[in-house]
């Protein structure tokens, strides 16, 4: 306050991320009024940039402390700029609004101040990983920062050399901060003690800080298992408490070299019910020490954790579904699920005993029993109460509808709906002479919904009536009378087809996109349209006249397709009313479609100025520039498509005219001319259905979290070419090896096997015939070359000279050997975003650097294919790997760069081959709901989902070199921990399970060990384990800095990693470095003269190809011990295998099982229980080997 007429008051509000951080502003600033600010420290200037700070640097140097002026032209933070400064007491600088740099080491007292448009936006954000230059500064220890919280523009921007010299006269910091203000405005932040005023005579400290008010007590949650422990001391001073059984402690927690006045520690790892002796250390800036006396505290007993939360029960044929979220506590070990028929908590019985999952389907159910269910979480210690109760009633799957009977002469065709359920195998036709009595039956398995039976006699009337097989079989359907008469010759058989996405058991229907901000993931269900709540609809745009949908469906093989007779696409309205037309149209593409939007294609920038009247356009992802957005449509300009009805060429439009639709009605559109003709053509089988309608509001419902049977659905009919041809479905390869591989299907109708193969898809040769008519088959392909990719079609005759085709498929052989080049991605443009991210190889030696990528767009995360003559890597053209939606493969030395996936929305990360080489896992995050593993052919077909629970922190999928399990990390439970899971997504356990952060997971060649980087030491180190997670080994110690992602070289020898200035999470000063297995041999393979290795990040070796594919030999196998109410059930296996039985009371179903028993064994013992007397049971043994192998 000045007195005299000319009083005014400063006012000022203290604030920061938190009210720690704002208290220790005020205990560094006194500590730094009083002993000043050390003179050992470092004031860092940056006059490279648009904003010169040399006055400011002259008016330091002048007050007797160190400067550091920067020319560059790049931020601190950022090469070829001082990456890390070190003992900082001052910073000022410019135009890195991109968010802070964590470039500054602080010393008490320190000021930040950084000019750009929003460095002070979000002053109380507590996310380091979002932080922007005041926050950031906060939270890294500044004692004051400065900064705006908008844009003020170079002429409102305090005047830095003003504060400069004001504060180093000793005015306050509000007064220095109110004196270089040009004029008042709002935009300007300074944070930090308003009176903080360097003193005129420091002091020298040479007092240790002074111990108060010791305290312990039990994390709430956790008091069994970890302690807090509090101090205070009269001045900021560091922490860390030495702890243990007895008075010679034994454990030291990791410094915390937060200055403060408050110190809250917390001891983990501990035992229930434990007393342990403490003592606690704090040392001041000028580094006086102090340690208290001893104390100690006993850990309560076993804490149980709470029970799991949001427990709901779904129901599907013979079998509950359900799901649940995920515990809070950090050592949970898994859930346990609890049954019964009747409700409460008391009739309950144990059925099964899980890991960290989140959902659990229980089959074996009976149809129309209601059961209800509760689960609990359990620990190593303890287990908690029981959940909320949810129940469900497995139903029974329903007959199918339409079924038609069609006389000829001595035959009846037989045809019906398809029942639209995934779990859908055949179904049993059945025929008699009298109504409602079925003397004869035949199943036809797979998807066929037809049936010709030529064993009727002319003038006899005939009963038919059809189930559906699924886990259970239905009811029969309505029964049908035929009477077949001689002169009626063979009429045609018309089948029905029905494409329905998540209730069809075709899997071809591929999703719908809409033509505005809500692009929905393909594979996975529909996005929430922008700006619509409680329904969810296909879409987003509109560019004020029409709305436009996107559907595709892709109609699988067709070869079996006589004519379509009927196309109907049916679309389901609960929301306003207006009229509407169908048009159906065909993209010209030269490259036929894939998954999702067709491989290559991508939706055009908003940028792009020639994007008419706001509608979004499909282009050539060569680049997101716009003039390289090529049209989707052979022939027409971008400037043309000012719509998508104006894309493509015109199949066919609506017959009938428009619609005006009303709330909640099915309205049918014909499209068949339109379905018959994606068969012919460039791109056969495949279609894309473009919905037009007029002025209004129409919502379509799609249902994501409803009734999926809402969502629209393409009904095509069409005759059968030949009613003969087996039909063939489950392709798959159960072995493949350097020469050799074998190939299972099925067929509706037994039928004959063999394979044309080649090394295109012309093929050119054929297999032996193997004339044995079966359904289910097996069929080796031999004397092929090593590391080689071929393609292959299946044949199947019924003998009677009707052959089925399979479409073209692919495999490649494994490799016969391998190569140790480490191979990176790096920064070559000295950014600190991906700008100019390239792919580059190097020697074991640190030898032969090559750089293999050179382009426009960013190349990164690369991984080799397992004989290390390809590479699979994410591309992006932005300077972010959050925006990359591209896999791509290339040759060993960068050529032939072919597109594999691109992602519909959100963007990938973290691709990887399988051992076999014909599978690339990688992560998915959509930016919708999913984010999850996944895995899809080199080939970019067969898109699947691996992880079913979405998880925003899962990253680095790994398959181990056996091909039987998949590595991973992530942080679901709120601790980033390593898990593995069989190759298909199921078992998942967590084998680290621990307060530390684990992470980047690596197979050793032979899948007995894996190598992976944590900070449970206090900084990022290497370490080993067994498979299991047991025996875990720490094979680096170098304190001053951190490792990530080691990689093991194929030939068992070399542990490669990354390293890095601890600290720094934008990974400064890094090198790659070598280690022997056992930690030893310690050797740099990139070295300071190696260029931009400041920006190199994830070297990863080739792993070797999948070893043991042979299951485990089953032998020996007896039933001894049976009473009235349980059997024992005893074999042997030729190597070590998990032990379970399926059992039941028909061998159709095996409806019950024990529980798996995973430890590795050779002779086996699984005890079947809670047997009726007297009953005649049927049972079957499982046993998987170590490789995941399955007998």
């Amino acid at each position: 306050v000045v007195s005299g007429s000319n009083t005014f008051y400063l006012v000022t509000h203290l604030d920061g991320p938190t009210t720690e951080i704002c208290l220790a502003m005020v205990d560094k600033a006194m500590y730094a009024e009083k002993y000043g600010i050390d003179l050992s420290g470092t004031g860092y200037f940056d006059n490279g940039g648009v904003c010169y700070f040399g006055l400011s640097a002259a008016i330091m140097k002048a007050a007797g402390y160190n400067v550091y002026e920067d020319f560059n032209g790049a931020t601190f933070g950022s090469f070829p700029a001082l990456v890390n400064c070190p003992d900082s007491i001052f910073y000022e600088g410019s135009y890195a609004d991109s968010g802070f740099q964590d470039a500054f080491d602080m010393k008490v007292g320190m000021i930040g101040w950084h000019l750009s448009s929003s460095s002070a936006s979000g002053p109380r954000n507590t996310n380091f990983g979002t932080a922007q230059w005041v926050d950031g500064l906060l939270m890294r220890g500044a004692t004051c920062a400065l900064g705006s919280t908008s844009e003020p523009y170079l002429n409102g921007f305090t005047h830095n050399s003003v504060f400069t010299q004001a504060f180093m006269q000793g005015y306050t910091f509000a007064e220095a901060s109110f004196l270089s203000m040009p004029y008042s405005k709002w935009m300007m932040m300074f944070v930090g003690d308003p009176i903080y005023r360097l003193p005129q005579t420091p002091l020298v400290d040479t007092a240790p800080p002074v111990l108060t008010n010791v305290a312990s007590s039990g994390v709430t949650g956790y008091a069994d298992s970890q302690e807090n422990i509090y101090w205070e001391t009269d001045e900021v001073a560091s922490a860390q408490v030495d702890w243990g059984l007895t008075t010679s402690y034994g454990n030291t927690t990791n410094l915390d070299t937060w200055m403060s006045c408050r110190h809250p520690e917390i001891i983990t790892d501990l035992q229930p019910s434990t007393t342990y002796h403490y003592r606690i250390r704090s040392v001041d800036p000028a580094g006086n020490s102090v340690t208290s006396g001893d104390y100690t505290f006993t850990t309560a007993g076993p804490v149980a954790p709470a029970a799991p939360t949001g427990l709901a029960a779904s129901s599907t044929d013979s079998a509950v579904i359900l799901t649940w979220n995920a515990n809070s506590e950090t050592d949970i070990v898994g859930y346990k699920i609890y049954r019964s028929t009747t409700a409460g908590a008391g009739s309950k019985v144990l059925v099964q005993t899980l890991g960290k999952v989140l959902t659990y389907e229980d089959t074996g159910r009976t149809n129309g029993q209601i059961y209800y269910y509760m689960i609990t979480a359990y620990d190593s210690l303890s287990e908690s109460v029981k959940s909320s109760e949810a129940s469900s009633t497995p139903a029974a799957i329903i007959p199918p509808v339409n079924v038609v009977g069609t006389p000829g002469a001595n035959l009846v065709n037989i045809t019906w709906d398809p029942v639209l359920n995934s779990l859908v195998t055949g179904y049993i036709i059945s025929r008699g002479t009298s109504s409602g009595t079925y003397t004869t039956s035949i199943t036809k398995t797979g998807q066929t919904t037809f049936y010709r039976d030529t064993t009727v006699s002319d003038a006899t009337t005939y009963y038919y009536a059809v189930k559906t097989i699924a886990r259970s079989v239905s009811t029969y359907s309505s029964e049908v009378t035929v009477t077949p008469q001689g002169g009626l010759g063979t009429p045609d058989i018309t089948a029905t087809i029905i494409f329905q996405q998540g209730v069809s058991p075709y899997s071809s229907y591929s999703g719908v996109v809409g033509t505005g901000t809500s692009y929905a993931n393909w594979d996975n269900g529909w996005t929430k349209g922008t700006g619509y709540s409680g329904t969810y609809r296909i879409g987003g745009a509109n560019d004020g006249t029409k709305r436009e949908w996107l559907l595709r469906y892709d109609l699988g093989n067709t070869f079996n397709w006589g004519t379509v007779t009927s196309a109907t696409l049916s679309l389901h309205c609960s929301t306003k009313t207006t009229n509407d037309t169908v048009s159906v149209r065909k993209i010209l593409d030269p490259n036929s479609l894939g998954a999702g939007l067709p491989n290559g294609w991508a939706v055009c920038p908003g940028s792009n100025s020639n994007i008419i009247n706001g509608a979004t356009k499909l282009f050539r992802s060569q680049s997101a520039i716009a003039s390289e957005c090529i049209p989707w449509a052979t022939g027409l300009t971008i400037v043309t498509i000012n719509n998508l009805e104006n894309a493509g060429v015109l199949a066919a439009a609506e017959t009938g005219g428009a619609q005006l639709y009303a709330s909640t009605v099915w309205y049918d559109h014909t499209v068949t001319a339109a379905v018959e003709s994606f068969r012919s053509g460039g791109s056969p089988n495949q279609g894309w259905v473009m919905y037009f309608n007029g002025s209004g509001d129409l919502t379509l419902d799609t249902e994501k979290n409803g009734n999926v049977a809402m969502r629209p659905k393409l009904k095509v009919q069409y005759t059968v070419a030949n009613p003969g041809v087996p039909n063939i479905s489950n392709i798959s390869l159960s072995y493949t090896g350097t020469t050799t591989v074998t190939v299972t299907w099925t067929t509706d109708i037994p039928a004959w096997s063999q394979i044309d193969y080649g090394s295109t898809a012309g093929y050119g040769n054929l297999t032996t015939v193997d004339n044995t008519l079966v359904t289910t088959h097996t069929h080796a392909i031999t004397g092929l070359s090593v590391a080689s990719l071929y393609h292959f079609k299946i044949r199947s005759d019924d003998g009677n000279g009707n052959v089925g085709y399979s479409l073209d498929s692919i495999f490649v052989t494994k490799p016969g050997t391998q190569t140790n080049k480490i191979i990176f991605d790096k920064n070559y443009s000295y950014y600190y975003n991906m700008t100019g991210r390239e792919i580059f190889t190097i020697d074991l030696d640190g030898n032969n650097l090559d750089r293999i990528t050179n382009n426009a767009s960013n190349d990164y995360m690369p991984s080799w294919s397992p004989d290390g003559t390809k590479i699979v890597f994410c591309k992006s053209y932005t300077g972010y790997d959050t925006d990359g939606k591209d896999i791509y493969i290339m040759n060993a030395d960068g050529t032939n760069e072919q597109l594999i996936y691109s992602a519909a929305s959100g963007y990938i990360v973290d691709p990887v081959f399988a051992p076999d080489g014909n599978t690339i896992y990688f992560v998915w995050n959509d930016k919708v709901a999913i984010v999850s593993i996944y895995k899809i052919n080199i080939d970019g077909t067969n898109l699947s989902r691996l992880t079913q629970v979405s998880d925003a922190t899962i990253r680095l999928p790994r398959p181990s070199p056996n091909g039987a399990k998949i590595l991973y990390y992530s942080a679901v439970t709120g601790n980033s921990e390593i898990y593995v899971m069989y190759k298909d997504g199921s078992g998942v356990v967590n084998l680290t399970n621990n307060s530390a952060i684990e992470r980047d997971a690596f197979w050793s060649p032979d899948s007995a060990k894996i190598v992976f980087s944590s900070n449970r030491t206090g900084n990022f180190e290497i370490f080993k384990m067994n498979a299991d997670g047991s025996n875990v080994i720490q094979l680096s110690t170098d304190t001053a800095n951190d490792r990530l992602y080691p990689s093991w070289s194929a030939d068992g020898s070399k542990i490669v990693y990354y390293r890095y200035q601890k600290g720094h999470e934008a990974y400064y000063g890094c090198k790659l470095v070598s280690i022997n297995t056992d930690g030893t041999g310690t050797a740099l393979i990139t070295t300071a003269s190696f260029p931009g290795t400041d920006y190199l990040a994830r070297p990863i070796l080739p792993q070797p190809a999948a070893g043991d594919s042979t299951g485990p030999v089953l032998s020996a196998i007896s039933s001894s011990n049976i009473t009235s109410s349980s059997a024992d059930i005893t074999w042997t296996t030729d190597e070590g295998a998990s032990t379970q039985v399926e059992y039941g009371l028909s061998s159709a179903t095996y409806d019950l099982k024990t529980t798996e028993v995973t430890n590795l064994l050779t002779s086996h013992t699984a005890t079947l229980s809670g047997l009726a007397a007297s009953t005649l049971y049927h049972y079957r043994v499982k046993s998987i080997d170590g490789s995941g192998n399955i007998s």
